[in-house]
């Protein structure tokens, strides 16, 4: 755990979610790859460009691009649980 050497004094990360939302809110790990039963519920690219319609949201916004590209991708991704 030697900085210097390449190592961390981080041992663990906790992520306390502060609200609850009907659909994303999750926390998207971009260089971890998610479990086959995560990729096969994705919303398709159609429900999301109406989400981001029902948002008022324009899909080439930072906004609207990270929902299409990043949040509901073939990455891992951890939902917020009551």
């Amino acid at each position: 755990w030697d900085p210097s050497k390449g190592g961390s004094n981080r041992w663990a990360t906790v992520f306390l979610y502060l609200s609850d939302v009907t659909i994303g809110g999750q926390t998207t790990f971009p260089y971890s790859k998610a479990p086959p039963e995560q990729s096969a519920n994705l919303p398709s690219r159609h429900q999301l460009l109406s989400y981001l319609a029902d948002l008022k949201m324009s899909p080439t916004s930072w906004e609207g691009e990270m929902v299409l590209e990043k949040c509901f991708s073939t990455n891992l991704s951890v939902k917020p649980k009551k």
